[in-house]
């Protein structure tokens, strides 16, 4: 009779204790509520390049995307003297740069390459493409 008295309190002890701890909090909707705002980082830069005897110029719009590990190209060549276009387009690669004085060379993006295996051997890496301007 005495243990189970003992006991009873015991529980009745360790409820109230538990419940004591128990407390609420203001629940403040604002701070939960917060509205997500997702990062978006694309860089755009523009970059101007003439070449080597200074008759044409190329401009170049850089777009970085967070998604694309390659860079997205917009270019467009110029007569230096008259600025009239002769030749734009867009890339997407690593780079552009002028290859000589009247050709652009447009560097692709080569991503992760492959181990070489024994089946496909005809696989080559992608090479740097020419574009002839003519005025």
């Amino acid at each position: 009779m005495l243990y189970n008295k003992i006991i009873a309190g015991f529980f009745l002890c360790f409820t109230l204790f538990s419940f004591s701890q128990c407390r609420t909090t203001k629940n403040d909707t604002q701070d939960v509520m917060k509205p997500i705002i997702p990062i978006t980082t694309n860089k755009t830069q523009t970059i101007s390049k003439i070449n080597s005897d200074g008759t044409m110029e190329l401009v170049i719009t850089k777009l970085v995307k967070r998604s694309d590990p390659a860079t997205h190209f917009s270019y467009k060549v110029y007569i230096t003297e008259t600025k009239r276009i002769i030749k734009e387009g867009n890339f997407r690669g690593e780079d552009i740069e002028w290859n000589d004085a009247t050709s652009l060379k447009l560097i692709p993006y080569i991503g992760m390459i492959q181990k070489e295996d024994t089946k496909n051997e005809n696989t080559t890496t992608p090479e740097a493409k020419i574009i002839y301007i003519h005025k």
